[in-house]
Formats: C-alpha cells, sequence, structure tokens
C-alpha cells in the first residue's frame, strides 16, 4: 500500500473483507459490472448502448435486421472476452506471463463473426486513424517487434515494488501507442488492464462513457500520468459502487431476518396465548354450568315449598271445619 492510493487501497480492503463474508451478494455485483463493463467499453468506442439492446443480445434474442445483428454480436463477443479473461485469472499468481497466444485469444473472441475482420492475425498493417482514437501510433511496421518488447517488459516488470494501478496505466499507455490491432485494440487493451488489476485483488476499472473525451485527450499525451489519474478514479468509483451495493444489501438481509424473527415471535405468542384462553374458557363453562345448577336447584327447592305451604293451608282449613 502505498501513500498516493491510501484511500483506494484501505476502502479496497473493507470491500474484500466484506465480499470474503458475503460471497453471494458480490457475486450479484460482479453480474451487474459486467452489464456496466459492456455498456461502457462500448461507449468509449462511440456506440451508445440501449438497455433492451444490452440485455437482449445476453439473452440471444433474435433479431431481423443487420444492424442489430452486427451491434448484438459484437455485445456477445466482448462478454465472451471477459469471461475469458476473468477464467484466466483464476488460480493464477500474479507475476505468471501473459502470453503473446493469449493476447491474440482475446482477438479472436472480440472479432467472432464479425464482418470486415481480416482472416490473419489482426495485426494492423497501413497506418492511418483507428476507429475514434486520433493520437500519434508507431508505424504499422514496426508493431510486431514493438508488441514483443511490450509484452516482454510486462512479464518481467518487478510489480513488488510498483503499485498495480501504476504498472496497469504504463502498460495501457504504451500499447495504445503501438495500437497494434486494426481493430479492437482499445477493448483488447482495457481487458488486460482489469486482467493486471483482478490478478492483484482489485475490482476491474472501468472508465465510464461521460469520461470518453478525457480518455481520449490521456491517450495524446507524452507519459500515462493523465491516463493514471483516470483509471485511479475509475478504480475508486468501482470501490465505492461495490461497498455501497454489499453494505445495502447486508442491511436489508438484516431487515429481512428481524422481520422473520419478529414473525415467528409472534407465532409462539399466539400458541402460548391459546391454551390459557381454552383453560379460562372451561372454568367460566364449569362456573357456569355450576350457577345454573344452583337457580334451577333454588327454583325446584322454592316450588316444593310453595306447595307444602300450600298442602299446610288446606289442612287447616278443612280442620277449621
Amino acid at each position: 500500500m502505498t501513500l498516493p492510493y491510501f484511500q483506494v487501497d484501505t476502502r479496497n480492503e473493507h470491500l474484500k473483507t466484506l465480499t470474503r463474508r458475503h460471497s453471494s451478494l458480490w457475486s450479484d455485483f460482479q453480474d451487474k459490472l459486467i452489464l456496466s463493463w459492456i455498456y461502457h467499453d462500448h461507449g468509449l468506442e462511440g456506440v451508445v448502448l440501449q438497455p433492451h439492446e444490452l440485455m437482449d443480445a445476453l439473452n440471444q434474442r433474435p433479431v431481423t435486421d443487420n444492424s442489430s445483428q452486427m451491434l448484438y454480436q459484437d455485445i456477445v463477443n466482448l462478454s465472451t472476452a471477459i469471461a475469458y479473461m476473468r477464467e484466466f485469472t483464476q488460480g493464477k499468481k500474479k507475476d505468471d506471463r501473459i502470453t503473446r497466444s493469449f493476447v491474440q485469444s482475446l482477438f479472436q473472441r472480440l472479432s467472432e463473426n464479425v464482418r470486415g475482420v481480416p482472416d490473419n492475425n489482426g495485426l494492423r498493417k497501413e497506418d492511418g486513424r483507428y476507429g475514434a482514437y486520433y493520437h500519434k501510433c508507431c508505424p504499422f511496421e514496426e508493431v510486431e517487434g514493438e508488441l514483443r518488447k511490450l509484452m516482454t517488459y510486462y512479464n518481467q516488470t518487478d510489480v513488488e515494488n510498483l503499485h498495480p494501478l501504476v504498472h496497469a496505466a504504463r502498460f495501457h499507455f504504451q500499447f495504445m501507442k503501438l495500437m497494434p490491432y486494426g481493430r479492437f485494440s482499445g477493448k483488447i487493451v482495457r481487458l488486460l488492464t482489469n486482467l493486471l488489476l483482478l490478478r492483484h485483488d482489485y475490482p476491474p476499472s472501468i472508465i465510464h462513457t461521460v469520461e470518453r473525451a478525457r480518455y481520449y485527450e490521456a491517450l495524446a499525451q507524452d507519459d500515462e500520468t493523465q491516463l493514471l489519474h483516470l483509471l485511479s478514479e475509475s478504480m475508486q468509483s468501482t470501490v465505492e459502487s461495490g461497498l455501497q451495493f454489499l453494505e445495502q444489501g447486508i442491511a436489508e438481509r438484516r431487515r429481512k431476518r428481524e422481520a422473520r424473527k419478529a414473525r415467528q415471535q409472534k407465532k409462539e405468542a399466539v400458541k402460548k396465548a391459546k391454551p390459557a384462553a381454552s383453560t379460562s374458557a372451561s372454568s367460566s363453562t364449569t362456573r357456569s354450568s355450576k350457577s345454573k345448577g344452583r337457580k334451577q336447584a333454588a327454583k325446584k327447592g322454592g316450588a316444593r315449598s310453595t306447595k307444602t305451604r300450600t298442602t299446610t293451608s288446606r289442612r287447616k282449613a278443612s280442620t277449621s271445619a
């Protein structure tokens, strides 16, 4: 942990603690994070996705027009590449090599069933404008050799004394100065950048669409300083979003547990109240029966007394006569 990144590192440590305790919530957040990644990555390339387009593509809903088919294929391909990259990080050591063949595999996944992509290895064969990018890049004749050098640097750099964000920003910047592929260079380098961060237990640094102009400006600079600031802020945003999602989920789970506990206590109270009510009702019935019996007995006694008095009166009357 270094001083310039103390805040993001501290917050990320807190995030990691929560993810270990609440893995299912973290899995839910990661699903949302991938959707955000796909949306904003397309935005950086100048393609604004509608929510229904994103979901329809990932759910493989059929479309008829060619433009939608091409867009949906791009979405699916990026989703596939992200999954491949994340799988590649599982069980890997922080200093494991990233091979040229792995980078080529990312290109192949991004170009799957996409029209206008050359059948060769995809390395650019000309100079000029590359998609939405305007910054100066090395001549195409130097691309293959320079890419080999960059991969060597990537794999041999001692990251023990270099913060992962610095390493990621530096690699990102140099890769884009090469612009090795005629298409998908931006998507590939953002995948590789986040691969490095994931290996060091950081979440992905997702540059949002609103930062598109700032991103292009950073790539046009003489060094990676501005890009590093942008990646750091994007990382901070991801970490804070993750913490907010987990904390809200934890609070909601606590609320549900307390509600279930309250309902259970209420049921138990009702069960306890039923025998008492039954005993009370039985006692009341017994008292009522006894009272009724006494009244009936008193009534019968009164009737016998009246009858006796009547008989006595008749006898007296007869004796007098």
